[in-house]
């Protein structure tokens, strides 16, 4: 009997399929479709909120940016713009920065800048510079600069081990560990990929046991405990802060390129950092009004005539900031016992006090040639 009952109750389930897949061929949908489409949920229909609107513009400066084609735009940290370049009748090397708070223009005065060009292309650094590389002038370009947003000017980077071909027309965009190039055109299309991003190297310290007035002529990590983890056990750390006229323990110490700091060891070790070589070709210091310990960003000797020294807006040699008044009249070094006089060079991994007797200088150290 309950073998009847369910050959019997196939043959309804049979039965009632077979009038659904009727009904369904009549009305053109399959049944399985039909069924399958009235089981999901709706399909989100998205709506941002957003859209284009024409911004009112005003402009800061005589003129405004022309009408172009083929430049390049990037947003910088402060969250303005950049505009460089394009096509307008001739090629162009204007520097532009949009403010987008108040809506307004501003031609930058840079010297130097890149030359001129159209298609060429813009990205922003993590650490906050606009690179830009290549472009077109009558030929393909293949140089690279780098606009500084802290100083607003632009440096020619020369020292990259490999650079991409010359190209126009392609495409960079900003990533958390470098900014990234894609193709492009030089007489063909390109289907290379370029990251411009820290490239790892070696910085050796040639560390005496004591006291050393050192620093790292290269980005680091920025903690001393990351940075000097391999040291023996039992060194230390103290960095100077001339604004407020103390010294700071390596627990409070961020490292800085171009920054010097007293180490002390517990027995004499060549010690190696892993480091980020600095790539622009200059590196601005604020100084205190006083003591300062500084050292070159370049693992190479940096002779006095490389640095200025930066007031209102100018640049002196050291010599003549120091016969002006604006500067101590030595520069002093550590001996590994005493202090000592200077020689009219910095060299790389050594640590150097400067003394500025005036309020807003600034040291520029310039890539030596």
């Amino acid at each position: 009997m309950r073998e009847f009952r369910s050959i019997a109750n196939k043959q309804v389930l049979i039965v009632f399929l077979a009038l659904l897949v009727a009904v369904g061929a009549l009305l053109g949908v399959p049944v399985a479709t039909r069924i399958l489409a009235e089981s999901l949920p709706p399909l989100l229909q998205v709506e941002s909120g957003d859209g284009w609107t024409l911004v009112p513009t005003t402009y800061l400066s005589p003129s405004a940016p022309t009408a172009r084609n083929n430049h390049a735009i990037a947003a910088t940290p402060s969250g303005d713009v950049l505009l460089f370049g394009g096509w307008n009748s001739s090629y162009l090397n204007d520097t532009w920065l949009f403010n987008t708070v108040t809506n307004s223009w501003f031609q930058m005065s840079t010297s130097p800048a890149p030359p001129v060009r159209y298609g060429h292309a813009m990205a922003t650094t993590p650490v906050g510079d606009v690179l830009l590389f290549g472009g077109y002038d009558g030929s393909n370009l293949n140089d690279t600069w780098l606009f500084n947003t802290v100083t607003n000017s632009w440096g020619q980077i020369t020292s990259s081990p490999s650079t991409p071909t010359a190209r126009r027309i392609h495409t960079m965009a900003a990533t958390p560990s470098g900014v990234l190039l894609f193709g492009g055109y030089d007489g063909s299309n390109l289907n290379d990929t370029w990251l411009y991003g820290p490239v790892t190297s070696t910085v050796t310290l040639h560390l005496q046991t004591g006291w050393n007035l050192a620093s790292v002529p290269a980005v680091t990590d920025g903690s001393p405990n990351t940075v000097f983890a391999g040291l023996p056990a039992g060194w230390y750390l103290f960095s100077w802060d001339g604004f407020h006229n103390r010294y700071t323990s390596k627990e409070d110490t961020v490292l800085h390129v171009g920054a010097g700091f007293w180490l002390r060891v517990t027995e004499a070790v060549d010690y190696d950092v892993a480091t980020t070589p600095y790539t622009p070709n200059s590196l601005q210091i604020a100084l205190a009004n006083g003591w300062n310990i500084v050292g070159t960003p370049y693992p190479v000797r940096c002779d006095w005539t490389t640095v200025q020294f930066l007031y209102f807006g100018t640049t002196y040699a050291l010599d003549q900031a120091i016969s002006n008044g604006w500067m101590g009249t030595s520069i002093i070094v550590w001996t590994g016992t005493e202090y000592g006089i200077a020689k009219p060079w910095f060299a790389p991994t050594y640590g150097y006090w400067i003394r500025s007797l005036v309020n807003g200088a600034s040291l520029v150290f310039h890539r030596p040639p």
